[in-house]
């Protein structure tokens, strides 16, 4: 009963165990649910995620109405990225930018959500023609932090070694909110497609940015 057909195959990530309760740690299992199959669907509920979900190659995450995955501070200390869309021709798909979306208590210096390479450090392969869209992506302060590293609600690194790319991305009908940067790009940003961005409670004079 949990499974959603459209079309192809969409498996839903209770199917594999997760839970949606704000309580239980759901990461394993959605992890699980992604390597498994190319389209996973994550009904309503909140998802604590206490370890970072990854997108490979020819996946997608869709978030339904009234769902959302986050990293809450009481459970994990982690600053890594909540999802990281790390795959080619992968997706990460919300039903709205106040009806569904991703969060972190917790500093964020790589992005709440990164898309592309881990870093300016690191080139692990071609990332192209991803597509993140209609959510809301939130930090831990409003306005960022005021020492230390600045976060970011989306982090998007490419810097391009031995030539691999992070290009052709579309991004459309986010909104960025509680964080120094709401979209921060490094290296290489070429080829975005980027569209109808909310910015909220961005940025702060502490840390120049």
């Amino acid at each position: 009963p949990n499974a959603v057909k459209k079309g192809d195959l969409v498996v839903s990530v209770k199917d594999y165990g997760a839970v949606g309760d704000g309580v239980t740690d759901d990461s394993v299992a959605i992890q699980n649910a992604i390597n498994a199959v190319a389209h996973v669907f994550v009904p309503s509920g909140t998802y604590r995620c206490d370890t970072m979900l990854e997108i490979g190659s020819n996946r997608t995450l869709e978030l339904g109405g009234g769902t959302f995955l986050s990293r809450l501070s009481a459970y994990s200390s982690a600053t890594t990225p909540v999802v990281w869309i790390k795959g080619a021709s992968s997706s990460l798909i919300g039903a709205g930018q106040t009806s569904s979306g991703v969060s972190s208590q917790n500093r964020a210096p790589q992005g709440v959500v990164r898309l592309g390479h881990k870093d300016m450090t690191e080139s692990h392969g071609n990332v192209s023609y991803c597509t993140l869209m209609n959510m809301d992506i939130s930090g831990s302060m409003s306005y960022g932090q005021t020492t230390g590293a600045p976060d970011a609600a989306l982090y998007m690194a490419n810097p391009q070694f031995s030539g691999l790319v992070s290009y052709f991305h579309n991004i459309f009908g986010l909104r960025v909110r509680n964080a120094n940067y709401g979209i921060w790009m490094q290296g290489w940003a070429n080829a975005n497609t980027i569209s109808h961005i909310q910015g909220y409670n961005l940025g702060n004079t502490a840390l120049g940015v």
